[in-house]
């Protein structure tokens, strides 16, 4: 019995994202430009992730109106918001071609095509290789910088060829909570900064326990999980049919054969894991893979009916073991730094038009 068609299209398929590289470097980025490049990423991400969480989150016309006035108030500063045109890093310019055509489909809540989705995800392994890139850059000696250059060197200082088992330096706590606010105030700049934090007790007034509930466990998220608006699946997003499916191909895989193939299963976790953490060391990512592996394994272990009973179980599992809580310190985060995170994605610039459409849909209150 021979490797069904399905495998091997997951080999094709995710062999080709993942020899992706950086291409068509510019040699020269003058360095005002790059700072407002990295914004400029920087922006389209949380932008698509502020959309889908505002749409997630199931809110009431009353809770849209209120976050709305909260979001005027941001936009009323008038903050320099990047406009994502014009010229920018050659290994830029089809990731955020790739990044404004989401964001529209996002803001229309029209379904994302299969190849955009794709496209979607070989764009975020791409970023995040040229952002392990600008690290590495920062650490080469004599390299001095300040402000987001201190530690995101432009191409110039770029490694030359394959970086996949170069480290960047570790990163404490502490400066884990410097970083996180640096990236804040390259986009809101110091005024706007104060303002959302200012402003997170009343965000944190207008959601229900289930939403701050989810909203701690939110990440930048491009694509929309299918579920996320059901209410009944908060903390369940990760619980869907294409990871059900990947469970599915999983134990049809011959035993004969799973040693040769098991491989192809990894590729897209150890994506996933790439694009969420750029630069991760690989003590922690070995660890991260090794407990994903005992997942597999024992979803391979369990006849149909047990399958059938935990599948949806099975997924969380290794939504569990994905979670990056411990690299990155969100689990000690402090109550009001999970607040100004919470009113940074639904105070985002633009965010006032989304609750204009979840106001559209949503029945005003009766009075009685």
């Amino acid at each position: 019995m021979k490797p069904k068609s399905s495998i091997l299209f997951l080999f094709i398929f995710f062999t080709s994202i993942s020899i992706h590289s950086v291409k068509g470097q510019d040699i020269h980025v003058d360095n005002k430009a790059w700072e407002y490049q990295l914004n400029e990423m920087n922006y389209l991400v949380i932008r698509a992730s502020s959309i889908n969480i505002i749409y997630g989150l199931y809110l009431t016309r009353k809770q849209a109106e209120e976050l709305k006035a909260l979001a005027k108030k941001i936009e009323s500063l008038k903050l320099p918001v990047p406009d994502t045109k014009g010229n920018t890093f050659a290994g830029f310019v089809d990731i955020r071609k790739t990044y404004v055509t989401l964001i529209e489909y996002l803001k229309k809540q029209k379904p994302i095509p299969d190849s955009l989705k794709n496209q979607v995800l070989k764009m975020r392994i791409l970023e995040s290789e040229i952002i392990k890139r600008t690290l590495l850059g920062a650490q080469k000696p004599g390299y001095k910088r300040k402000n987001c250059m201190e530690c995101h060197a432009p191409p110039d200082y770029f490694p030359k060829g394959d970086i996949s088992n170069k480290e960047t330096k570790a990163i404490t706590k502490k400066e884990r909570k410097e970083i996180d606010l640096a990236h804040v105030k390259g986009l809101f700049q110091e005024e706007g900064t104060n303002k959302l934090w200012e402003l997170k007790s009343d965000v944190d007034k207008i959601l229900t326990n289930g939403q701050k509930y989810m909203l701690k466990n939110f990440r930048c998220c491009l694509i929309p999980p299918k579920n996320l608006s059901d209410p009944a699946n908060i903390g369940q997003a990760f619980v869907t049919d294409e990871w059900i499916e990947y469970f599915m191909e999983i134990r049809k895989l011959p035993e004969e054969y799973w040693k040769d193939y098991k491989q192809l299963f990894i590729i897209p976790i150890e994506d996933i894991i790439e694009a969420t953490l750029p630069g991760i060391k690989q003590k922690y990512k070995k660890e991260i893979l090794k407990k994903v592996d005992m997942i597999i394994e024992e979803s391979r272990k369990m006849d149909r009916i047990d399958f059938e009973l935990q599948k949806e179980s099975l997924c969380l599992k290794l939504k569990d073991e994905l979670n990056v809580d411990f690299l990155i310190g969100e689990t000690d985060r402090e109550k009001e730094e999970r607040q100004f995170i919470a009113a940074m994605f639904l105070l985002f610039f633009g965010s006032s038009d989304i609750y204009d459409e979840v106001i559209k849909q949503t029945e005003p209150v009766k009075s009685e």
